[in-house]
């Protein structure tokens, strides 16, 4: 029995944040509370978050999928607009992960 190997991916995410939700530090405070303390958060356009973190998981998918869940507790009015991966081949148009994302 094969065991899968943990492998680091990078991402970046891009979200749109609606309402109030603007204080960068309580939103990175929550990240980092949700387990993603070495993530760089940043909000660059009034309105805009992005969210670069590196994780290991044994598949990139895992990777996108807990950060869209972290984020959504830190953040809830955020909406996903992007994501790319830095690392590797980008997958951000794979329609049934996107799909999975955008639903969450």
């Amino acid at each position: 029995m094969s065991k899968t190997k943990a492998v680091e991916y990078t991402y970046v995410l891009n979200y749109q944040l609606n309402g109030g939700e603007h204080d960068l530090s309580a939103i990175a405070e929550r990240l980092s509370a949700e387990g993603y303390k070495d993530a760089l958060v940043g909000i660059g356009r009034a309105g805009r978050l992005t969210l670069e973190l590196a994780c290991k998981a044994p598949e990139a998918e895992e990777v996108v999928l807990g950060a869209q869940a972290a984020v959504s507790h830190a953040a809830p009015s955020a909406k996903l607009l992007s994501w790319v991966r830095r690392d590797g081949p980008c997958a951000s148009w794979r329609w049934p992960l996107w799909a999975a994302i955008r639903q969450q």
